[in-house]
């Protein structure tokens, strides 16, 4: 996962650098975002994002879109102190895949 919003680049920046590298290109890429727009969401599909998801989310949304990248979550557990939910948005959450 990558967050749009990085301190030294944006995590455009950093996917286009994963990209170019050839070892690199397979992996898949998740973008995370408080943005919801149609043009972010479209900046990270061309840069070489495989899915994306705005904040807050649920675990659920997490772990569904995971699963679909071919990533398997079953054995994952929360950090310590941490339950691995935001508060679910007044919309369900939000996740897009091309």
């Amino acid at each position: 996962t990558v967050d749009y919003n990085m301190p030294k680049m944006t995590g455009i920046q950093f996917v286009r650098l994963v990209r170019e590298k050839p070892e690199l290109s397979a992996i898949p890429i998740l973008m995370i975002t408080s943005e919801n727009t149609e043009e972010r969401q479209n900046e990270a599909f061309e840069a070489g994002a495989n899915a994306f998801i705005v904040k807050p989310f649920t675990r659920e949304v997490i772990e569904e879109t995971l699963k679909a990248l071919g990533i398997e979550t079953k054995n994952a557990q929360p950090r310590p102190g941490h339950d691995g939910a935001a508060a679910p948005p007044a919309s369900g959450g939000d996740a897009a895949s091309p």
